[in-house]
């Protein structure tokens, strides 16, 4: 059986990370597209433009342990919110 009663504050980090889901993907299908639709589409400023978004998952992948160890010291959850939003 499934437990699904959560306290208030696992129901604040529910939705706040439901609405930061719709955000990006609305950012990155909606905004990105437009943003960079009158750049030159020389190979060099294509280039310039995929090699750190490429990179960014690698970056993503080594920080999160340390970011998620970081912020699971108690009382420290708020403080990063704040800092990372």
């Amino acid at each position: 059986m499934i437990n699904l009663k959560f306290n208030k504050q696992q129901w604040e980090w529910i939705f706040y990370d439901w609405a930061n889901s719709g955000y990006a993907m609305l950012v990155t299908t909606a905004v990105f597209p437009i943003y960079f639709k009158p750049l030159p589409c020389r190979a060099a400023s294509r280039q310039r433009i995929q090699r750190p978004i490429g990179d960014m998952p690698m970056i993503i992948a080594l920080l999160a342990p340390l970011l998620g160890a970081l912020a699971d010291y108690p009382h420290a959850k708020r403080r990063w919110l704040n800092i990372f939003t």
